[in-house]
């Protein structure tokens, strides 16, 4: 069954291949020389073989294609290891200001390290006359300690490193397509200023993808209430877009193949001024592939449309494959075509009444979409919107009638302004409304339900079932039906399944927080941290992907690299409870992260001072002590004051030690099975004595790039001589350490690293 649909298919089963082997070569198991051989000996078997073998010789070229391309592209380039770097370059997107932290954001292009991001402090009207095309001389420090998660995030869009400055030489650039591309730009966010008083905010984004300007409850609102998709501008944006124009140039009686040409031409303009968006260029070339096909007398086919758009923009860009929207985009697609066409053909043989067809139509397609775009939306979010089905039936609409009133309203602008504000009164109420219904849709009771991230293995067999329900691969009725009721019983019994089992776990999880610390308890179902890293921090998203409600978060000492990302947890998840030291007030504390403990107390947290030898009960077998808690630190010294904390699973334990220095290590240190090593393995910590008094059988290291020398090679000495396996999360990603009650513990990287 399925090879006859792979043979029947072959667009898609090309697809397919392509995506499975840059998958595989994500892992990076298999070097790009082999991938190339791969390449050479399929095709060449395709000239060779019989007429028979030549198609599978083809999927395996592109198998070998896709491991190629994505191996290739996710070599990243090597920073130089120095503190600092003159760079030349120029502005290549509009410049952000973020006012919280008193700098702006410039994405640089053409400079010794290509394109990079520069942190350029100084007030707004400093950086305001800043333009796209400028050229601009800076010093900057390196930002070595970039956690990798986000350093491959920046890499997808052609960054290759952060940096940070003062003070910058700019120079007024010349005429360049960028700077043309800016200014018009700016020309319609003006007149959206204009027509839209009450949503220009929401317009910007609609229309030009621009979400700099919404405030971030309503961001909030909008991804609670399952909306969010409209405030980015998608496949869906671009069909209304499409809908509209086409809808005029037919009622101009312009001939067929003149409107698809001027079609692609003003969809192209479009994705180019929205920013080449892997939704909006989907959203275009199916539109392009699809117009093609009718042109050439070939029946609508979505599956093949939207499979030969897959492979053009992978192989454009492989580093698509790992972009939220790119995978957002194309699931949803799959999902109404796999999921929503079934069951709508179905509902139109049972049901009668227009407008009834209509509001089930409606509701099976937002099905569609929402059960496809599942199990990327939980492995990304963490969690999903409960009444989204529901509400994108109202949602939808008024962005629909709402985005058609503002390009009306626009166009309409450019002959007389008058006109152009009266028609934009209605889109502008309509958008308002959507705003209105997305505050109150965000309040409402269980608006949220926080989800695990599936395995590979429940992945895939979710996509077998949704395939055997839809209509391509021709089964019985009575196996579509049975597939069909299958899938929300599948979505019920997984989570209900890991809930179960997460209730007799123990575990702590090491976080990949480059130069910062984090790490993730897991106590018998319940959730804590000790340590949230720096401001761009893995926990929110292992929060999030975890429950979404942490217990309560530890916090050893108040160092932006330990507490710095507090603010960014407290925005994503819920947080019941934080625990300080005693010496906490008496030390010096990043400014980052007093903000962030003010942030706390106004959200109504409760903030708890610990004592040396306090004991805070995690769960009903697991517990935390207090071992080391200084009231006061030599100097305000904040690392001498960090706080000493010791995990307790039956005769199991694991020490968290902060930054804490040699010369404040306490005596009759406990005897432990796991060591979080103190200060990223600085030599100035973890002293010989400290060791042969914890005895750890595991020592685990957070460390990331830095120009620090950390770990020190006298500590790696220090921790050989002593024994026990050593872990270091720059080496092997996070660190997962099981802990049994009776003294057995199990380690499982999620990088295994060849001695």
């Amino acid at each position: 069954m399925l090879i006859k649909f792979l043979r029947c298919r072959s667009i898609t089963a090309l697809a397919m291949v392509l995506v499975l082997g840059m998958l595989i070569a994500r892992i990076g198991v298999i070097d790009r020389l082999i991938w190339l051989c791969i390449i050479l000996g399929a095709f060449a078997g395709t000239i060779f073989w019989r007429k028979a073998g030549r198609f599978a010789c083809l999927l395996i070229a592109f198998a070998g294609l896709g491991g190629f391309l994505m191996a290739s592209a996710q070599v990243m380039p090597e920073l130089p290891m120095q503190s600092e770097i003159t760079i030349h370059g120029c502005v290549a997107d509009e410049v952000v200001y973020q006012p919280e932290k008193e700098r702006a954001m410039i994405t640089v292009e053409g400079t010794e390290l290509g394109k990079v991001r520069l942190y350029l402090s100084g007030d707004e009207d400093e950086v305001a006359r800043l333009r796209v095309g400028d050229r601009i001389e800076s010093t900057a420090r390196i930002w070595l300690t970039v956690p990798e998660d986000v350093s491959r995030m920046l890499w997808r869009q052609g960054i290759s490193a952060c940096l940070f400055a003062s003070e910058a030489e700019t120079e007024s650039g010349s005429f360049s397509f960028g700077r043309v591309l800016s200014n018009v730009r700016g020309a319609i966010a003006g007149r959206i200023d204009l027509l839209f008083p009450r949503s220009a905010a929401l317009v910007k984004a609609l229309v030009l993808g621009d979400r700099t300007e919404l405030e971030d409850g309503q961001r909030t609102n909008f991804s609670r209430a399952g909306v969010a998709h409209l405030l980015a501008v998608s496949g869906l944006h671009v069909s209304l877009i499409a809908g509209m124009l086409e809808w005029i140039l037919r009622k101009l009686r312009i001939p067929g193949s003149i409107v698809f040409a001027v079609m692609l031409a003003a969809l192209g303009m479009y994705a180019v001024l929205v920013g080449m968006r892997a939704s909006v260029v989907r959203a275009v070339l199916m539109y392009a592939f699809s117009g093609f096909a009718r042109r050439m007398g070939r029946p609508r086919d979505g599956l093949a449309s939207m499979s030969a758009a897959a492979i053009v923009q992978l192989i454009a860009n492989p580093l698509w494959l790992m972009d939220a929207g790119f995978i957002l985009s194309y699931s949803a697609v799959a999902g109404i075509l796999m999921i929503s066409l079934p069951l709508t053909e179905g509902m139109k043989k049972r049901v009668r009444g227009k407008i009834l067809r209509g509001v089930l139509g409606s509701l099976l397609v937002s099905y569609g979409a929402v059960v496809g775009t599942l199990p990327g939306v939980v492995a990304i979010y963490g969690w999903v919107a409960s009444y989204s089905v529901l509400l994108n039936l109202i949602a939808i609409p008024l962005a629909t009638f709402g985005m058609y009133g503002c390009v009306a309203a626009l166009a309409a602008s450019l002959i007389s302004q008058t006109a152009g504000i009266v028609i934009g009164f209605v889109p502008d109420i309509l958008l308002k409304a959507l705003d209105m219904l997305a505050a109150w849709a965000a309040t409402l009771p269980g608006n949220a339900i926080s989800l695990r991230p599936w395995t590979v293995s429940y992945i895939i067999l979710f996509i077998m079932v949704v395939a055997i329900g839809s209509r391509y691969l021709h089964v019985s009725r009575k196996w579509t039906i049975a597939a069909i009721i299958l899938i929300p019983a599948m979505l019920v019994t997984y989570e209900a399944g890991i809930r179960i089992l997460s209730r007799t776990e123990v575990k702590i999880v090491f976080l990949d927080s480059g130069q910062a610390d984090s790490a993730a308890i897991h106590a018998q179902g319940k959730l804590y941290f000790v340590d949230v890293g720096n401001e761009v921090t893995p926990a929110d998203t292992y929060a999030a992907h975890n429950g979404g409600r942490i217990e309560a978060i530890f916090l050893s000492h108040p160092h932006s690299d330990h507490a710095g990302g507090l603010s960014s947890v407290l925005e994503s998840v819920d947080v019941q409870r934080i625990y300080i030291s005693s010496g906490w007030e008496t030390c010096s504390r990043d400014e980052v992260v007093d903000q962030a403990m003010e942030t706390a107390r106004t959200a109504g947290v409760e903030i708890v001072v610990l004592n040396e030898g306090d004991v805070i009960q995690l769960s009903e077998e697991v517990d935390m002590k207090v071992v080391a808690s200084k009231e006061f630190a030599l100097e305000g010294d904040a690392n001498e004051a960090s706080m000493v904390l010791q995990l307790r699973y039956g005769s199991t334990s694991a020490l968290f030690t902060g930054d804490l220095p040699i010369g404040s290590e306490m005596e009759d240190a406990p005897d432990i099975d796991i060591l979080k090593v103190a200060h990223h393995g600085s030599g100035s910590a973890t002293s010989m004595l400290f060791l042969y008094e914890t005895t750890p059988a595991v020592s685990v290291i957070s460390v990331g790039a830095n120009s620090y020398g950390h770990p020190a090679e006298k500590l790696l000495e220090r921790l050989e001589y002593a024994g026990g396996e050593v872990y270091r999360t720059d080496i092997h990603g996070d660190i997962e350490v099981s802990l049994l009650k009776d003294g057995y513990i199990s380690v499982e990287p999620e990088r295994e690293v060849n001695p």
